[in-house]
């Protein structure tokens, strides 16, 4: 199935499917904050699609990598983009479980509450793996979501060595 956004220029069908995905987690995020849905329907919508990005992510990125050969730029930007899409989502998250759990993370004794900029700089520190141990969920769910991000940010580490290797095999072949 194919979609046009241009005479002759295409959007694959992975393409739409991330746009939704992305559409669907920026809804459910909107909809929690307007106490439109609970916070477990918001937290499924937010890990489901937080998992499922990097994923897309990296069919996308290699279709246009081996269609189209973009600027590096282009790529660079594209990948940033959805990494930090994906920590803030997760950030997100963090501060719904912080504000419908008792005491889902601990965090340092200076800090007076879990506040976004802690569940930004939490969700950074956690998707590319480094853990400096100052900040840590203490409760089941939170550990649950905590080890999704992880393994999400394995699956963007994976992606981007891939986008990387698909990058320099097809300027090596155009050369």
């Amino acid at each position: 199935m194919r979609f046009f956004y241009r005479k002759n220029e295409e959007i694959s069908l992975f393409s739409v499917i991330y746009i939704i995905i992305i559409s669907i987690q920026v809804v459910s995020i909107l909809l929690y904050s307007l106490n439109l849905v609970s916070k477990e329907i918001s937290i499924f919508v937010g890990i489901t699609t937080s998992l499922a990005s990097p994923i897309l992510s990296l069919v996308v990125g290699t279709r246009l990598f081996t269609k189209h050969n973009p600027p590096k730029i282009v790529a660079s930007f594209f990948t940033f983009i959805t990494y930090l899409f994906t920590c803030i989502s997760f950030a997100i998250i963090y501060i719904i479980l912080n504000d419908n759990m008792y005491h889902p993370f601990s965090i340092p004794s200076s800090e007076k509450y879990f506040s976004l900029p802690i569940a930004i700089y939490f969700s950074i520190i956690t998707i590319t793996t480094t853990g400096y141990g100052d900040i840590y969920p203490t409760a089941d769910l939170s550990r649950l979501v905590v080890g999704c991000e992880i393994f999400t940010g394995m699956i963007y580490q994976f992606s981007i060595f891939s986008l990387l290797t698909t990058f320099i095999e097809s300027s090596k072949s155009n050369h």
